[in-house]
């Protein structure tokens, strides 16, 4: 997980997560990421987070990148 600062914004903080490697949402305890999450200033962006599901809040975005059958197009899904 890394944290990046975010300086001109009502937003203190934004966390990138890749959760590829990670087992469950219990490998995050000693990361304080439940304080992390709760924290309404931070922006918090995890990858795999299908591995995470457990730990994540009711009301969290889900964007997801699709191929679109196109060369070099995606489709973006947000749920």
């Amino acid at each position: 997980m890394r944290r990046h600062a975010i300086h001109h914004s009502s937003f203190t903080n934004l966390y990138h997560l890749d959760a590829y490697r990670l087992k469950s949402a219990k490998d995050l305890a000693a990361l304080d990421f439940k304080k992390i999450l709760a924290d309404p200033r931070h922006i918090v962006l995890i990858e795999w987070a299908e591995r995470v599901k457990k730990i994540l809040p009711k009301n969290a975005v889900h964007i997801s990148f699709r191929h679109s059958g196109r060369e070099n197009e995606r489709e973006i899904v947000i749920k």
